[in-house]
């Protein structure tokens, strides 16, 4: 939370500073790296991202892209299903651990960032708001299924039909730091970690690499 105070501070100045050549510079970031709950489940991201000047030193920022976040799990499923079978009515159980859940991810975030010029080096700061799409994926292992005929002859700790818990959709906020380095004119190197902090999955910690132009 103290971080959040210090970077509305940070944009509350630069804006009371502001001059009069708002949206005059524009530039693209494509990022590439990794999104992680921890050390054991990293996943794959990218960032495409475009931004704009707000005032000297802030800008905002509008991006897309794709994440894909793995999360342990650890829990039993007992549960049944009915269905026809060679014109029958039968019960089939199914027993199964899940182990893990996967969370493909398309995030569409805006936000701002702060940003200074030191030589070559261009250190920030930056915080993004983010609605996401959520497809969720559940990984089973030993699997165990049976078929009854009468609804009486499934296992009392079966009877109860399981029913998944899959996000569709989620907020997350972000605060991340970073440097852009320029290469030659305009091409830059863009060097970025982020916090994201999701409201209905764990938090996860976001190393990216890209250029902009």
């Amino acid at each position: 939370m103290k971080k959040i105070f210090l970077f509305s501070f940070v944009i509350f100045i630069s804006l009371s500073q502001a001059q009069t050549n708002l949206f005059t510079d524009f530039d693209f970031v494509v990022l590439g790296g990794i999104n992680s709950i921890n050390a054991k489940n990293i996943g794959p991201s990218l960032i495409i991202e475009a931004r704009t000047n707000l005032t000297q030193n802030l800008f905002l920022k509008a991006s897309t892209g794709f994440s894909k976040i793995y999360k342990e799990e650890n829990y039993l499923v007992k549960t049944y299903s009915e269905r026809e079978f060679l014109e029958e009515r039968r019960f089939f159980t199914s027993e199964y651990d899940v182990k893990e859940k996967t969370f493909d991810i398309i995030p569409f975030s805006v936000g701002l960032q702060y940003s200074l010029k030191i030589n070559r080096f261009s250190p920030y700061i930056l915080s993004d708001f983010t609605y996401n799409d959520i497809e969720t994926k559940i990984i089973q292992s030993n699997n165990i299924s049976r078929s009854y005929s009468n609804y009486e002859d499934v296992p009392v700790d079966f009877r109860v039909k399981h029913k998944e818990n899959f996000i569709y959709n989620s907020l997350s906020i972000s605060l991340g730091v970073g440097t852009k380095y320029t290469l030659i004119n305009d091409l830059c190197l863009d060097f970025r970690y982020f916090y994201n902090h999701y409201f209905q999955i764990k938090d996860t910690h976001q190393f990216m690499v890209g250029l902009s132009l």
